[in-house]
């Protein structure tokens, strides 16, 4: 979900996720442009897509029910 708006690591592996919060600490640069590509990749998303894709979870869980 992320796409290229972070930096993706493996959760368990503690030095990687200190080495990428570094990054994003000291690297200014880096740090824009995560956050103009955060912006651009929100504008994706929308209210009325999460409310239409969660009514039709509802009803596939309304027709499987026992």
């Amino acid at each position: 979900m992320v796409g290229d708006a972070g930096i993706l690591i493996d959760p368990s592996q503690e030095e990687d996720l200190c080495q990428a919060i570094s990054k994003v600490t000291h690297d200014a640069q880096l740090r824009a442009e995560l956050s103009q590509r955060a912006i651009h990749r929100a504008s994706k998303f929308s209210w009325a897509t999460c409310a239409q894709q969660t009514v039709e979870v509802y009803r596939i869980a309304a027709a499987n029910r026992l």
